[in-house]
């Protein structure tokens, strides 16, 4: 009996294995210099934003979720930083992959003092887009929607810093 049990379990990890090797995702690259990939999201009263209606701007896309510790350290920096670039042509998008309401979004948020736009990946379409795969995830894109830097992640370090910098040159190119 346990010989069966132990056949069941390897065919049904090879199958699996089979499907992760043939299956061909729909994950496009978001490389430094490629594009960035198309997204929908809805912001916390329910209206679609799509990437398209974003072109010609500086986008900072952050994928993040309340449950997420290294998130809730980012969230306030990222924050920090909108407020420098707010008479740009820079667009924040705080892109929540929590399985929760917007309302339960909006009150995280409140608690946290974080007023970045926040936005929800209803069905998980953007973030299988831009195969986010850690929390947070930080992408910027140029106003030619072209990726310009990812952060897969979180490290205090001289992110701050980085991401400045980083929005600065995508403002210039």
């Amino acid at each position: 009996m346990k010989f069966i049990a132990y056949i069941i379990v390897i065919l049904g990890v090879a199958v699996v294995i089979f499907g992760l090797v043939t299956s061909s995702p729909q994950v496009r690259s978001t490389s430094p210099g490629g594009p960035l990939p198309e997204f929908k999201v809805q912001d916390l009263s329910g209206k679609s934003v799509t990437s398209t209606e974003l072109r010609g701007k500086v986008v900072v896309l952050d994928f993040w979720a309340s449950w997420c510790a290294p998130c809730r350290l980012e969230l306030p920096i990222l924050q920090e930083i909108s407020e420098e670039f707010t008479r740009s042509d820079v667009v924040f998008l705080a892109i929540n992959l929590d399985l929760e309401t917007s309302e339960d979004v909006r009150r995280f948020l409140v608690k946290e003092s974080i007023r970045l736009p926040a936005y929800m990946d209803i069905d998980g379409a953007a973030a299988e887009s831009f195969a986010v795969e850690s929390l947070p995830t930080l992408i910027i894109g140029d106003k030619q929607g072209r990726t310009r830097s990812r952060h897969d992640g979180f490290a205090p370090g001289a992110f701050k810093e980085d991401v400045r910098k980083e929005i600065r040159e995508a403002l210039e190119s």
